[in-house]
């Protein structure tokens, strides 16, 4: 049995790693939001450089239907429309994979928010708590008739002034 300072030692103990356990999860969070900015502004540029190839590809279809006399000028304008076909299809793949990207990085954020593991972390060592303080209250009451009893429960503040758990 340990006694009440050993016991408090560990709390302390097991306080301070929360912490810095919350510390760490809220670093990586700012990391992921970065990371997550980062993607959407590259995001958006592909978006636009497509978009400017697809503009491209019409202009140059244009050219194509229209009868061009010198064979020099109608050979230029098809390799020109093969390779803005091909950027286009480039930077098609590319959207896909930051869209892909981002929507990983968009979990992940979920992942360490409020309702992701760490809340689940604290749950159990809220638990575990409860169930150690249970018995030193069990040995400091050894009668019957007066049981103490203690219930830990996460909740959080809400902006109207109510408890959320």
């Amino acid at each position: 049995v340990r006694s009440a300072r050993e016991t408090y030692a560990l709390e302390c103990e097991k306080r301070k790693m929360l912490s810095m356990e919350r510390e760490r999860r809220q670093e990586l969070q700012r990391q992921i939001s970065m990371k997550l900015t980062a993607v959407s502004v590259e995001l958006a540029r592909c978006q636009e450089a497509k978009r400017r190839a697809d503009e491209c590809a019409q202009l140059i279809e244009l050219l194509r239907a229209k009868p061009i006399p010198q064979v020099q000028q109608e050979e230029y304008f098809t390799e020109e429309a093969d390779r803005a076909c091909s950027r286009a299809k480039r930077l098609e793949s590319r959207v896909k994979n930051i869209e892909q990207i981002r929507s990983e990085l968009r979990a992940l954020d979920d992942s360490f928010g409020p309702r992701g593991v760490p809340n689940f972390v604290l749950e159990v060592s809220l638990g575990e708590l409860e169930q150690r303080t249970a018995e030193f209250l069990d040995v400091l009451c050894s009668e019957q008739d007066s049981q103490l009893e203690l219930k830990l429960a996460p909740s959080s503040p809400l902006k109207n002034g109510d408890v959320a758990e």
